[in-house]
């Protein structure tokens, strides 16, 4: 069965192990050493009194002392606390009672109450209420013992000492006052505080609280800020951008460290920004805080590795109280990808919107080039059907419809091929042939059916140690190839075609078609190996009107067997086309 003790008492008696140990030993002591006065204060009686000091109240503490070592001591202490002061009182009233009225313990005596209050009060720190408790108690044992149980020596009311016994109880009450004072400006203190160290602590709460709020939010922050696909910045308001704060992704973006950029210890922030821009972002920022507005900018960086890189940047200035700019606080991002493709846009809307013109040239340009050779297929067949026509004009009108009709066959041809490259039905087919008999036989025949009325000059450069040179490669398409190119020397040529190659690695073979007519200019170079691209479309180029699908072709079948076409040209004096193609 748990003892228990009115909550009263339970709620104002408050004990510490170490404090109830050291009054422990404190009372064990004391409550000895008086032992030494019971000879002189009460010589008659001091055996009893013994008794009661070393075989009832010195045991009862001893034992009290060691069970406070237990760990379920504490839980019943505070019932032990008020047993052990009640035994306390009643041993040191019943010393007086047994004492002779003349001895010096019946008038002394009292004062051991007075010690066990202290005790109680100050050692083990019972409260105000708890105080006055005790202190009624004893005022009314000790009245008691006086009063009814001094008959040994006091047989009737009227032999009391009266004057004594008013005597013990004005200093009893007087002392305990000063006790009950005492105890009642402690227990103030101790709830005071109590209330200061309970503010302390809700404030240390608070304190703690903030400290792990923000703590969490500087985490999260930084969470963040690692997180993000830029870096933040804080730096001084100088043209340097001397900075006092950036974070660890600048690395990603710059290839520097934040340390290197603090204080400019390795480099300076302006001295990664591309001079071009330099000048214009620092007057842009001064205009912007002049009008206390957010910058904005974008423009390009070089990283330590000398990549250059597209930035875009947002920040703001930190004013003073009194509006001195004292730093600038802004973010950066890389947007290297999105200019990258940005321009890549550009340059595809430009480029779609060119062949968009191209093709409608090509459109407008195509019903011109079918409708000529047609219309001179048709007028000069309408000729032969006239009669008395001289065999001469029958011939020379025959001779017009075929080069028309083979005209007209050609650029068919073009668009079919361009039509089968574009749909990726374009056949490849390799063999071995002898190079030199083929370009003796497209030789030859340019020299039979010269476009310009034999005018034109073709010369065939052949290397003498390559006479039984073999090639595997597609002849129908080398021979398109080389027809294209020299088509194109023919029309835009003067008077000599010549065409080669050379061998000087067994791997690939280099061939040539070179005129002598006005040339082409070096940023044209490019732009003639596009669809639909002509040369006469272009200012201050001379050149004869075509659907521009030859040199395309050129371009596609040199890739699709392996190998590359470029041009060499000088104006007013010719151009040279090449071409690599691999000899397997």
């Amino acid at each position: 069965m748990k003892l228990t003790i009115p909550k009263f008492f339970s709620n104002n008696i408050k004990l510490s192990p170490g404090l109830f140990r050291l009054g422990s030993i404190m009372a064990m002591i004391i409550f000895s050493a008086f032992g030494y006065l019971d000879i002189y204060a009460m010589p008659s009686n001091y055996s009893l009194a013994w008794i009661i000091r070393y075989a009832i109240i010195l045991p009862l503490l001893i034992i009290t002392y060691f069970l406070s070592y237990s760990k379920y001591f504490f839980r019943h202490s505070k019932i032990i606390l008020l047993t052990l002061l009640s035994f306390g009182q009643i041993g040191i009233i019943i010393m007086i009672g047994i004492s002779n009225p003349s001895d010096l313990a019946y008038n002394t005596y009292y004062a051991g109450l007075i010690l066990i209050m202290l005790w109680a009060s100050f050692i083990f720190r019972i409260n105000l209420y708890a105080t006055i408790y005790i202190a009624i108690s004893t005022l009314v044992l000790y009245n008691i013992n006086a009063i009814f149980f001094q008959k040994t020596y006091l047989l009737s009311f009227d032999s009391i000492n009266w004057i004594i016994l008013l005597n013990n109880n004005f200093f009893l009450l007087f002392s305990m006052l000063l006790i009950i004072i005492a105890a009642y400006q402690f227990d103030k203190n101790i709830l005071e505080n109590r209330k200061v160290n309970s503010e302390l602590i809700k404030e240390k709460e608070q304190l703690k609280l903030m400290k792990d709020i923000s703590e969490e939010n500087q985490r999260i922050l930084s969470t963040l800020v690692q997180n993000l696909p830029g870096f933040m910045y804080r730096c001084k308001f100088d043209n340097n951008f001397t900075m006092e704060f950036i974070s660890e992704p600048c690395f990603e973006i710059t290839g520097y460290h934040p340390e290197d950029f603090i204080n400019n210890k390795i480099i300076a922030f302006n001295e990664i920004i591309i001079p071009e821009y330099q000048d214009s972002i620092w007057e842009k920022w001064i205009e912007q805080l002049h009008k206390r507005e957010n910058f904005q900018e974008v423009y390009q960086i070089v990283s330590k590795d000398g990549t250059q890189k597209w930035v875009w940047e947002q920040g703001c200035g930190v004013f003073s109280e009194k509006g001195d700019v004292i730093a600038l606080e802004g973010y950066i991002f890389d947007i290297t990808d999105f200019k990258n493709t940005q321009i890549e846009l550009i340059i595809a809307k430009e480029k779609a919107e060119e062949s968009d013109r191209l093709k409608s040239a090509f459109l407008a340009n195509m019903s011109h080039e079918i409708r000529t050779p047609m219309n001179s297929i048709l007028g000069f067949s309408n000729q032969l059907k006239k009669p008395n026509i001289s065999d001469e004009n029958k011939n020379q009108f025959i001779s017009y419809i075929q080069n028309n009709g083979e005209i007209l066959l050609k650029l068919i041809n073009d668009i079919i091929d361009i039509s089968k490259i574009e749909s990726s039905q374009f056949s490849i087919k390799k063999e071995n042939i002898s190079l030199n008999k083929a370009l003796k036989e497209l030789v030859e025949s340019y020299k039979a059916t010269s476009l310009k009325d034999d005018k034109c000059e073709f010369n065939l450069q052949i290397p003498p140690e390559s006479n039984n040179i073999m090639i595997f490669t597609d002849k129908v398409r080398l021979s398109q190839l080389l027809n294209n190119l020299i088509d194109n020397a023919v029309k835009y040529g003067n008077d000599s075609v010549e065409i080669g190659y050379t061998y000087n690695d067994i791997n690939d073979i280099l061939f040539y078609v070179k005129d002598n007519g006005e040339g082409i200019s070096t940023d044209k170079y490019e732009y003639i190996f596009e669809r639909f691209s002509q040369l006469n479309y272009i200012p201050n180029i001379g050149g004869v009107k075509g659907v521009g699908l030859g040199l395309s072709i050129c371009k596609l079948i040199t890739e699709n067997l392996g190998g590359k076409i470029w041009v060499e040209s000088e104006i007013g004096i010719g151009s040279t086309f090449f071409f690599k193609i691999p000899t397997t």
